[in-house]
C-alpha cells in the first residue's frame, strides 16, 4: 500500500490489518509507526535468503507445519531436478539465466 520504500500509513491503517509483514531493508525506519498500526514482523532482507524469510514469516502466521511441508516438497523437487540434470556436478555447472518481470517496475535479469 503506497510505495516500495514509502508505504502509506494511513491506509494501511485504514484497512485494519491482523498482522504486517515486511522488511528491515525496506520499512526498518517505519518499525515504531507499524507496529501502532498492527504486530509488525521484519525479516533481515527480502528475496535471499528466501526460506529463512519464509521461516519468519510461517512463525508469525503459526503456519510452521505447513511450511515444513512447503520446503520438504521443495527439497525433493530440488533433488529430481538434479537428478534430471545428471547428478550434483552437472547440475551445479549448469548455467541458466533467470528475467524476473516487476510489474509496473522494470526487468530483472
Amino acid at each position: 500500500v503506497g510505495q516500495m520504500m514509502t508505504p502509506n500509513l494511513e491506509a494501511i491503517a485504514g484497512l485494519k490489518p491482523d498482522l504486517i509483514l515486511t522488511s528491515k531493508i525496506r520499512h526498518g525506519d517505519k518499525y515504531a509507526e507499524l507496529s501502532k498500526i498492527a504486530p509488525t514482523v521484519m525479516t533481515e532482507n527480502t528475496g535471499y535468503p528466501w526460506k529463512e524469510n519464509f521461516q519468519v514469516h510461517a512463525e508469525a502466521l503459526n503456519k510452521k507445519a505447513e511450511a515444513k511441508m512447503v520446503t520438504d516438497d521443495y527439497a525433493e523437487h530440488v533433488a529430481d531436478v538434479t537428478k534430471a540434470l545428471g547428478g550434483k556436478d552437472k547440475a551445479a555447472a549448469t548455467e541458466v539465466n533467470m528475467v524476473r518481470f516487476v510489474e509496473g517496475a522494470d526487468i530483472r535479469i
